[in-house]
């Protein structure tokens, strides 16, 4: 361990002056102040094809402004939506942030200002060197003492930065079947061997199954993996929403890879992260959740 010698010059101060309230966490979608990036902020319109809004904090792929009268005006910007791969047609090429978001919609019962689709909202796009505040799986504490550089991925569904995994592709769904067991589980008969990319506990997203009965949303949505093998995988789905009977179809949306950026920080707890209701409709504010700090060090440049 390194010193250095000497005496530094002492300071007091009267009891009690600096032991009020404090707060050593981080808000989701906050920038760290930075001269050399401030200037690269950009505006973007949220697309109409997004179902729910946009806030601070969210991984986004950014088309360019099409020609079109009823088309939203290039000079404010791209048109943004929520990124769901690292290539491909929406791939991720920046984060939101809430930084001179001033045009963003809150009440007291969404405190989180949002933007809907036609709105406006800024982001960072990666190679900026932005320092961003972004979601994160507690987990990555692990990373203390590591080095900034260690590889992570970003889960495209939760919209937070987690464990790396491997890249994997997009894989076709031939069968589904629910069962009670364990509070409800669900097999999905898949086409792709995954077991070199997924593991128990990694989150996957499902879309376009076709379904008939049941009482719930069917078998789409963001479901948490309880065991894979070459052919199956088994997720948690409980009993309330009974997803019914397979018809046909179905994909499990490609995920993993390596998040170009470096990590700075991880606070596990004590952070502000945004919660959004489908059914409600309303974003408020989880006041213990986790977070990390980013630097947008690769990919596109700025």
């Amino acid at each position: 361990m390194a010193a250095n010698n000497g005496y530094p010059s002492l300071t007091t101060s009267g009891q009690g002056l600096f032991n009020g309230a404090s707060s050593n966490g981080l808000i989701q979608g906050q920038t760290f102040p930075d001269p050399s990036t401030r200037n690269v902020l950009r505006s973007g319109i949220v697309s109409q094809s997004e179902t729910i809004p946009m806030w601070g904090g969210v991984g986004v792929y950014a088309d360019i402004s099409p020609i079109s009268s009823t088309g939203p005006n290039s000079v404010l910007g791209q048109v943004l939506g929520r990124a769901n791969s690292l290539s491909g047609s929406t791939a991720l090429v920046g984060f939101t942030v809430f930084d001179q978001a001033y045009n963003l919609v809150s009440d007291p019962n969404s405190p989180v200002g949002t933007a809907g689709s036609g709105q406006s909202i800024n982001y960072y796009p990666l190679g900026s060197r932005a320092r961003i505040a972004v979601a994160c799986d507690p987990s990555l504490i692990s990373l203390r003492g590591g080095l900034i550089n260690a590889q992570v991925s970003w889960d495209f569904t939760s919209q937070q930065l987690i464990p790396y995994s491997g890249a994997y592709p997009a894989t076709t769904i031939t069968n589904a079947v629910w069962a009670s067991t364990s509070g409800g589980r669900t097999t999905f008969t898949v086409g792709t061997d995954l077991t070199s990319y997924i593991n128990a506990s990694d989150d996957i997203e499902v879309t376009g199954v076709v379904s008939t009965g049941g009482t719930g949303v069917g078998f789409n949505g963001m479901f948490t993996v309880v065991s894979i093998n070459s052919t199956t995988i088994v997720v948690t789905q409980v009993a309330a929403s009974s997803p019914g009977t397979y018809s046909s179809g179905g994909t499990v949306l490609a995920g993993g890879g390596a998040l170009p950026v470096t990590v700075l920080e991880v606070v596990p707890s004590g952070c502000m992260n945004v919660l959004y209701s489908t059914v409600t409709g309303n974003a408020t504010w989880n006041f213990n959740g986790s977070c990390a700090i980013i630097q947008l060090t690769g990919g596109t440049t700025a």
